[in-house]
């Protein structure tokens, strides 16, 4: 029997959770079968199931890594960005991601809607990257680095709320420069515009 070369079934898992996204992008998550995306990845259907039992299993391999990104962003990048420079790519992160497959988180917030536990585990996604963002804004009032003196937490739902927004225009076809000028004049009112307005 072959040995199986280390990391391998990793590899393999990831390739089946892209090739479902881009399935699901293409025609959608309730069209999606398992096995265009096995053909998409080059496997048989047999060994497809030997990595996910089903199309709810897939779907929450998928959440969950979306999860771990998710939490690696506000969590491990922000530590060694100036604030700034975190709100930056925060934009780049969540927002311009989404341009790979446009269609697919649409879906997914279409089928938490009609299934519990996927919605409370894109809640607690959402919730702790509040937590983390709103303990580093804390951080920042603490520092004086930035002028807003309001509730962290109130601060850091505010952004969330608008980084959404930002999404649903960027999926009706508006221009990456326009949403990427209107979250900078955003996040400039709300953390640096009474520090500038000093300054002058």
């Amino acid at each position: 029997m072959p040995r199986v070369a280390p990391g391998y079934k990793e590899d393999v898992r990831r390739r089946i959770m892209k090739a479902a996204l881009e399935e699901v992008n293409r025609c959608g998550l309730q069209a999606l079968r398992m096995e265009d995306v096995a053909a998409r990845v080059g496997i048989s259907r047999a060994a497809l199931y030997n990595y996910f039992s089903d199309k709810e299993a897939l779907l929450k391999a998928i959440l969950h890594e979306m999860e771990e990104e998710c939490e690696s962003i506000f969590k491990d990048t922000f530590q060694e960005k100036s604030f700034r420079e975190s709100l930056s790519l925060m934009f780049e992160l969540m927002v311009l991601s989404s341009e790979e497959h446009p269609s697919v988180e649409a879906e997914l917030f279409s089928i938490a809607s009609r299934t519990p536990d996927i919605q409370q585990s894109m809640q607690t996604a959402f919730e702790d990257g509040l937590f983390f963002l709103s303990e580093r804004i804390k951080e920042e009032q603490n520092t004086g680095d930035i002028s807003a003196r309001g509730d962290p937490r109130c601060l850091a739902e505010i952004m969330m709320y608008t980084l959404g927004g930002l999404k649903h225009a960027l999926f009706f076809g508006t221009d990456t420069a326009v949403l990427k000028e209107r979250w900078t004049a955003m996040t400039d009112m709300l953390f640096f515009d009474k520090e500038e307005k000093k300054d002058d």
